[in-house]
């Protein structure tokens, strides 16, 4: 890890002085054991040798290819940046039904209509990699 990538890690948020606690990576191998070695809990003797990152939550996503990326994001409770919301007039499961005729059963269809977006920028950070 360069030093630059441990000082983005380490320092919070320009914003408000938000701390990251997730840390999202790759499923790839040395994706997950970057996200593992930087967060294990480790009990030291001497105060230089506390692992700062050790409050973060490694979260390993298999839809991350490139394994050099890695992104952080602020505490959901205090900074909520991502917001999930169904469409309007589905608040929920769309559950239909209807009597087989050409079978001996009912056809059931769930559907559930939802939407996602970023509602506030300065709680996530991302890092190409390099």
């Amino acid at each position: 890890m360069t030093e630059h990538q441990r000082r983005a890690l380490a320092s919070p948020a320009d914003h408000g002085r938000l701390n990251a606690i997730i840390l999202h990576v790759g499923a790839d191998r040395d994706a997950k054991h970057f996200g593992d070695q930087l967060t294990v809990t480790i009990n030291p003797v001497v105060v230089a040798e506390v692992n700062p990152f050790s409050r973060l939550v490694a979260i390993v996503e298999p839809r991350l290819t490139d394994v050099a990326r890695w992104y952080l994001a602020a505490d959901p409770a205090l900074l909520p940046c991502l917001e999930f919301a169904y469409l309007a007039g589905a608040p929920g499961p769309q559950v239909e039904t209807r009597v087989g005729f050409d079978i001996d059963g009912i056809e059931t269809k769930v559907r559930l209509d939802y939407g996602a977006g970023i509602v506030e920028h300065r709680g996530l950070v991302t890092n190409a990699g390099g």
